[in-house]
């Protein structure tokens, strides 16, 4: 992804994985500034297939058409990044996928999450490079909380932060 960031040459992505794996995580940093997107208020279009609006084929056609007529202001693509998108309906994948055909060509990059791979139907996977994530393991979390700590010299009690990472997981 670094490699793909200081080239600024996007791919349509696809991460799967259960919850607490960064998913969502990586794909809003490959949409911002850090990332390949200097005005995304103009180039990226962000959605919740979870939400009752987002999952149909409305929204494909009246919402994420629309958006990618017009091409890019200021970057190299326009990106329509879908969380949770394992949670489209059947009939709008059919859509999606005329969408994603359309606009790749030119200046329009697809990257989606979702927890379970198997809800996304081939047809549609196979416009996007996957990659699957993994849950990120409390050890770590617990390690990397301490250092950060360590290095900003506030003190803290291990019991404080395993409640919190407790609390939090995933």
């Amino acid at each position: 992804f670094e490699r793909a960031i200081e080239r600024g040459a996007l791919s349509n992505y696809l991460f799967s994985g259960p919850p607490g794996g960064g998913k969502t995580t990586l794909a809003l940093i490959l949409c911002s500034k850090h990332g390949v997107l200097q005005n995304k208020n103009d180039n990226l279009l962000m959605a919740n297939g979870s939400s009752k609006k987002a999952r149909s084929i409305n929204f494909v056609d009246q919402v994420v058409e629309p958006f990618l007529k017009h091409p890019p202001a200021g970057d190299q693509y326009k990106v329509v990044f879908m969380d949770e998108a394992d949670n489209i309906t059947g009939d709008s994948f059919d859509s999606w996928r005329g969408i994603i055909e359309k606009y790749h060509k030119a200046y329009g990059r697809f990257i989606w999450t979702c927890n379970y791979i198997s809800k996304i139907p081939d047809p549609v996977q196979s416009r996007f490079t996957p990659y699957v994530f993994q849950q990120i393991p409390k050890e770590f979390l617990m390690d990397y909380a301490k250092s950060i700590l360590d290095a900003e010299t506030i003190k803290y009690n291990e019991k404080d932060i395993t409640f919190v990472i407790n609390q939090l997981y995933p």
